[in-house]
């Protein structure tokens, strides 16, 4: 619980992120993984190598990006740094573990991101009825001619969820808006 908590501290992120959960939820996966480290194996094994033949088919190796990031308990970061020039990990929450472990690979770059563009509108506006919600507009890496593999990781499923969660707490939309939204 006090490593928990000192991760907690030490994990950059803004208020935005902060308050809707981010920081908790990446915590609580990492605690998850630990407790069932084995039974999730497998799954992850899989997820990794499903990367690797993707990022094997790249015509170029300049450029390779992982959205969502995270944790890396599925992403080959050591294959992909000798596979690519740069890998960029992108992930709205760069945990404490995850700079610590990208350290050792000099041309893996971290890019704390909301793939969205909706985070930081939508925490401004969620206790505001009056307010619209957000529309995402994705508009990360859609010009980049250096970019050659590109993978999301555990990434689409989750994006409405903390926002949506959120939403619902401060109370301020209706449930059909907040669906609308997610």
């Amino acid at each position: 619980m006090i490593a928990q908590l000192v991760e907690y501290c030490l994990t950059p992120s803004s208020p935005a992120t902060r308050a809707m959960g981010y920081v908790t939820e990446v915590i609580g996966i990492r605690a998850r993984y630990a407790r069932c480290a084995t039974y999730w194996e497998e799954h992850l094994r899989n997820t990794r190598e499903v990367i690797l033949q993707g990022a094997a088919r790249a015509k170029h190796r300049r450029k390779a990006v992982i959205l969502g990031g995270g944790l890396f308990h599925d992403i080959p970061i050591r294959e992909l740094s000798e596979m690519f020039e740069k890998v960029i990990l992108v992930d709205i929450i760069h945990p404490f573990v995850s700079r610590w472990k990208t350290r050792r690979y000099p041309n893996v770059q971290r890019l704390t991101a909301d793939i969205t563009n909706t985070v930081e509108a939508l925490y401004r506006v969620a206790h505001r009825e009056d307010q619209p919600l957000p529309i995402s507009e994705p508009t990360l890496f859609l010009d980049d001619p250096e970019l050659d593999f590109t993978a999301s990781v555990n990434l689409l499923s989750q994006l409405p969820c903390m926002p949506e969660s959120y939403l619902k707490k401060q109370q301020a939309h209706s449930p059909e808006v907040i669906r609308a939204f997610s």
